[in-house]
């Protein structure tokens, strides 16, 4: 009776109700379960997350008013120029000198970034007007100019209409948190720009896609399908910012386990098909197997074989008797195939890996100097200077770990090396000019990233040491089959011997110091990309500077 129990679970009808309990009914609950909760959980932590940041930036903005507030109050309580020119009176040699100072006064706090990006004065009785602005996100200079015409504009219009408070305005197509005050026939005011606001926080997102939006209190917002979304109201003026995250960024925060069980819902849902196909595996397909065998083996074929597939009791002895004269052999073809395809695997990520090791060194020199300066800046509370650094350092290493693409256009590379010039000017300010002569077809050339950007940092770890003033030049053109990229500086100069082992790609001292490392990374990154093609060669001679010549073929894709 025991012995005919166990032959009943594992036959055919045994293993198709073992698969209904077993899988359909409790994983399929406690799957679905997880998941709901999973995503639910995912969906909080990223709208708490987006009501974070947009918590934050509008505290910025309202401390940004109040301080604009009193800096109003300040100006006018304290400065004997605005009265003068706020009255109005005659056009003498004081009330010039008053609008003067007040121009320059204004001008030196529009810059200010605890302040308002602009400030605006309308003089009715002598029609007298002007306005300031900060850079705004992708204007150029004559929209700057068209800007400031348009605010003048609407500043006459509104002039004397519900002045006194923050409110949102809408001038030239930029939307702007805008005050007028005034005083008697003079009125004066400072605005926001919302775009660059927007802008900011798009930038310092951490989502895939973020869209900011302004408008008034209590206006009704319309909310894209497939969103999160999130709203905050200015406490200082009638603005309420809008923020919209695709819903698909809340899954990037799910645990690995919480994906695993999205995965097995969606396989629970295929069970009804996979049991078809179950049906199939245990009983059709192992009879047609064994029909098969026959037939070749009829026929003569002795080195034919089922294929070992797990199947009922019944077949499994079948193909195991039918198999075992011909495994043997398979066997040893296997073993030969598997080594070989591993030999050539290992080769593949040994290559790979040796590519990464090389692109991804980064010189502690460079990391210190940066570092220093960073601090520097710190101490003697040059913000604006530790943006520009915080910046390009966040690019560099962006730069540096791209989302695996082995070549890039050198155009990017050479934004990365003007950026990098730029700080380098901060450290050393007047010890170099560099002139740039690039072509624009040359910027559309694929290189290997931060390869050039290396050399221009050998310059100044090892020639912007003396008392002269250096001279950096950097060239790059192309022909009809190459490119050509040309970095050179009228420093030192290098060693003769060096500039021979470099010219004929022999790096024999580099661990002991005297042959640049990063020179050597970079040979061996063009030959691993370009082989014969590509070429690194240099002149030098002492005293009078030294020149690297990179020629790459244009044909290689990105």
């Amino acid at each position: 009776m025991k012995i005919e129990k166990i032959k009943i679970w594992n036959s055919i009808t045994g293993k198709l109700v073992w698969i209904l309990i077993l899988l359909i009914l409790p994983f399929n609950l406690i799957a679905i379960v997880t998941v709901g909760q999973s995503l639910w959980s995912a969906r909080i932590q990223t709208e708490q997350s987006m009501e974070s940041m947009s918590n934050l930036a509008m505290q910025q903005l309202d401390n940004r008013i109040e301080a604009m507030n009193e800096f109003f109050y300040s100006m006018v309580e304290d400065r004997e120029d605005f009265h003068i020119f706020a009255a109005q009176g005659e056009r003498d040699g004081a009330y010039y000198r008053a609008e003067t100072k007040l121009a320059r006064y204004l001008n030196s706090n529009a810059g200010n970034k605890a302040l308002a990006d602009g400030f605006f004065w309308y003089g009715k009785k002598y029609e007298e007007t002007y306005a300031s602005l900060t850079a705004l996100e992708g204007k150029n200079e004559m929209e700057m100019l068209r800007q400031k015409e348009k605010i003048i504009e609407w500043m006459k219009e509104n002039a004397g209409v519900g002045y006194g408070n923050w409110s949102i305005a809408n001038i030239g197509g930029i939307k702007w948190v805008i005050k007028i005050c005034a005083v008697d026939d003079f009125y004066y005011g400072a605005l926001f720009s919302l775009e660059n606001l927007a802008a900011e926080i798009e930038r310092n997102s951490s989502f895939s896609e973020t869209d900011v939006r302004f408008s008034k209190r209590q206006e009704s917002i319309e909310v894209p399908e497939q969103t999160l979304y999130v709203n905050t109201v200015s406490q200082k003026s009638d603005l309420q910012m809008s923020m919209f995250v695709p819903r698909k960024d809340s899954y990037s925060r799910l645990s690995l386990l919480q994906i695993l069980c999205l995965v097995l819902v969606g396989l629970y849902l295929l069970l009804i098909p996979v049991l078809v196909l179950a049906m199939h595996r245990i009983v059709l397909s192992p009879l047609k197997r064994i029909r098969n065998a026959m037939e070749h083996l009829e026929s003569g074929e002795q080195s034919y074989r089922i294929p070992h597939q797990k199947s009922s009791e019944e077949f499994e002895v079948i193909d195991s008797t039918f198999n075992s004269m011909a495994d043997r052999i398979q066997e040893l073809k296997i073993e030969n195939y598997e080594k070989e395809l591993e030999s050539q695997r290992m080769q593949l990520e040994k290559r790979k890996m040796e590519l990464k090791n090389l692109q991804l060194q980064i010189r502690p020199h460079f990391l210190l100097n940066m570092f220093n300066l960073l601090y520097s800046f710190a101490q003697i509370e040059n913000y604006q200077n530790i943006q520009k650094l915080a910046l390009y350092l966040s690019d560099y290493f962006r730069h540096i770990f791209q989302s695996g693409k082995d070549l890039q256009p050198f155009g990017r590379e050479f934004v990365l090396i003007q950026k990098y010039l730029e700080v380098s000017a901060m450290r050393y300010p007047n010890w170099y000019e560099v002139v740039y002569e690039v072509e624009p077809e040359a910027l559309e050339v694929p290189v290997p990233p931060l390869l050039i950007h290396n050399f221009i940092e050998n310059i100044f770890k090892h020639v912007i040491n003396y008392d002269q003033k250096v001279h950096i030049r950097l060239e790059a053109y192309t022909s009809e089959d190459e490119a050509v990229f040309i970095i050179a500086d009228d420093g030192p100069g290098m060693d003769p011997e060096m500039a021979d082992n470099i010219n004929n790609g022999v790096f024999p001292e580099e661990n002991q110091g005297r042959v640049h490392v990063g020179i050597a990374n970079s040979y061996r990154r063009i030959r691993y990309f370009y082989g014969e093609r590509g070429k690194l060669t240099v002149e030098s001679e002492l005293g009078e500077g030294t020149c690297f010549t990179i020629v790459l073929p244009k044909e290689e894709e990105m």
